[in-house]
């Protein structure tokens, strides 16, 4: 009987740790200025990251992907920390990119999970 409890009590408490994390949805969303920016001028990026109506703190990188494969890899020049709101104004694009479709992949860490935000560009003169 006192074993059945033990294990009834441990699988209750197992259960209340879990549900406020079942019930945390992460919202993660970016803008950028346009999908075709041009070579060796500044492309600002926002990102937001919000639980809700609360801001959640994170972090960013950049990853640069062709046919869906990584080529190049970045940390932001502003900082990759922040706290519900992140921007970026200064994505500089090298003119070896230009006319090649390419996808600029924001990856977001946070204590609710990652999220990958992925945005088609096609670099222009």
């Amino acid at each position: 009987m006192r074993r059945l409890l033990l294990i009834l009590t441990i699988a209750l408490a197992a259960t209340l740790a879990i549900v406020p994390v079942a019930q945390a949805r992460l919202s993660v969303t970016m803008h950028a200025g346009t999908h075709h920016p041009k070579a060796g001028t500044n492309w600002p990026i926002t990102i937001t990251a919000r639980n809700g109506s609360r801001r959640v703190c994170g972090s960013v990188r950049y990853a640069f992907l062709f046919r869906g494969r990584a080529v190049g890899h970045r940390n932001p020049g502003v900082g990759s920390r922040f706290c519900g709101h992140f921007r970026d104004p200064a994505v500089i694009w090298p003119r070896r990119a230009i006319g090649i479709p390419l996808t600029f992949r924001a990856v977001v860490n946070t204590r609710l999970g990652q999220r990958n935000l992925d945005y088609s560009v096609k670099v222009a003169r």
